[in-house]
């Protein structure tokens, strides 16, 4: 399947790569994702997102009419951070149940295993404040299992520098697609730079992008400035 906004990054995603964006807060991992969503809405493919976010605010930053944003099926891993009730349909109950959540999901995706789904998970080091890494990994390892399985197209998001050396590690090991971002300060200006670390079924372009949103919309092109 191709993905118009990440044009450049990469060009034809197959269906069950599983994609970790990796990079530190502030850097528009969320922001990517959710232009993403607005994308493939717009053409007719199923979404799956499961946010850490209140539900009616990931609705609202999307920008979209609520006749589209009523065909995204949102997960809320939110209510159970705030301890309050939710509306929603599917709920994370406790976050430090993984294996609650792993059937949720699993029950959710195989609704849609015979044209597979867009899933977004945001952030999943929320869940790695709940619970520890050996389990986080097992959990991943089910999930993306799922996903190859069901020929989906994964999006996981992790934060960047607050998790140890050997997590980031089996994730690197464990990924489809790796997108890394970072940030850079240059000639007293903040740019989101972002770029394809690794790429199970291609050769990474492992040169760096500036990205930037703009109403709306996201703009990456080359970086051409110092090099890193």
């Amino acid at each position: 399947m191709e993905f118009p906004i990440l044009k450049g990054l990469i060009s034809d995603i197959p269906a069950g790569t599983v994609t970790i964006m990796v990079g530190p807060p502030g850097v528009g991992k969320s922001s990517l994702c959710r232009m993403i969503v607005a994308e493939k809405v717009l053409t007719d493919n199923v979404v799956v997102f499961v946010t850490d976010i209140p539900a009616e605010n990931f609705r609202l930053s999307l920008n979209l009419s609520q006749n589209l944003t009523s065909k995204i099926l949102v997960i809320d891993a939110h209510s159970s951070l705030a301890g309050i009730k939710s509306n929603e349909k599917h709920i994370v109950e406790d976050l430090t149940n993984l294996t609650e959540v792993e059937i949720l999901i699993s029950k959710i995706l195989e609704e849609f295993k015979e044209k597979g789904c867009i899933f977004i998970l945001d952030s999943f080091s929320t869940f790695l404040s709940f619970v520890g890494e050996e389990d986080a990994i097992k959990f991943l390892y089910i999930l993306i299992s799922r996903l190859r399985v069901n020929k989906s197209y994964g999006f996981i998001v992790v934060e960047k520098g607050i998790h140890t050396e050997s997590f980031y590690n089996i994730l690197y090991q464990i990924a489809d697609l790796i997108l890394e971002f970072k940030i850079l300060e240059l000639n007293k200006k903040v740019l989101r730079l972002v770029r394809t670390f690794i790429c199970r079924y291609c050769s990474p372009k492992t040169k760096w992008f500036s990205l930037a949103f703009y109403n709306g919309k996201v703009k990456l092109k080359p970086f051409k400035g110092r090099k890193h």
